[in-house]
């Protein structure tokens, strides 16, 4: 299981995230600094790891494995953010119902404005 797939929504993934995800169960301690542009920035030679049985990831297997987290939580996050867009249920059903009294047609009507409006803001990914 993935590490992101355990919370409905965690935060963005960081690189202890990747380590733990490549190396599950296992201590260890990384040094961290704020970056000029105010970023938080792992310091790999900082790296100390407490697991004799175990060998630590290498750096560049972490941050390969950093790219991969991040690109499950960004399709995480498009889903989440595009299904908090929709109108509810009942005020979907709603904007139908005034259509078809107002004897709208449903494919240019109020609801599928609504509904449109945020497929354009949140198009599906390509």
């Amino acid at each position: 299981m993935s590490i992101l797939r355990q919370n409905t929504f965690p935060r963005p993934p960081e690189l202890p995230d990747a380590i733990l995800a490549l190396r599950p169960g296992c201590s260890f301690s990384l040094s961290m600094a704020m970056t000029a542009q105010g970023n938080l920035d792992y310091d790999w030679g900082t790296l100390a790891w407490t697991a004799d049985d175990i060998s630590p990831p290498t750096e560049e297997e972490a941050k390969a494995k950093l790219v991969e987290l991040q690109a499950e939580y960004d399709l995480i996050r498009y889903r989440k953010d595009r299904f908090d867009a929709y109108p509810k249920i009942e005020e979907q059903l709603a904007l139908i119902y005034d259509d078809i009294i107002a004897g709208k047609d449903l494919s240019s009507g109020e609801w599928i404005a609504a509904i449109n409006a945020v497929k354009e803001q949140y198009p599906k990914p390509s």
